[in-house]
């Protein structure tokens, strides 16, 4: 059986993303962009089929997963942000205690206790 006979039924209750965060998440995104709508379906069904694969297709689609957020990284707020306080620090802007490493560091640190 392939995946495409197989993907209805499926329980809509059991997500960890019901239909209005998707529609939260992407719709604006992909309302006017059919190609990147696309794309985004080819990507999820790829991860369907890999899932359905068992413990090999689970290990790449989680190293994928993993690829895939360190390369968004540079499109994020959190990058644009860091490099303009790199640029602050290279220009002298800032104070010791407000030196990127340090803030990023300490933000770190306090993140690694919550989550002991």
């Amino acid at each position: 059986m392939n995946i495409a006979s197989s993907f209805e039924p499926f329980d809509r209750r059991k997500v960890f993303y019901d239909q209005e965060t998707w529609q939260a998440m992407f719709e604006e995104a992909v309302k006017d962009n059919p190609h990147l709508a696309d794309q985004l379906a080819w990507l999820l069904y790829r991860v369907v089929r890999e899932m359905a694969e068992g413990k090999k297709g689970r290990r790449r689609v989680v190293n994928t997963m993993k690829l895939g957020v360190e390369w968004l990284y540079q499109y994020t707020e959190a990058h644009k942000l860091s490099f303009t306080a790199f640029l602050y620090h290279l220009e002298g802007m800032l104070v010791p205690s407000d030196m990127p490493e340090g803030m990023t560091a300490r933000t770190i640190e306090r993140a690694e206790e919550k989550a002991k």
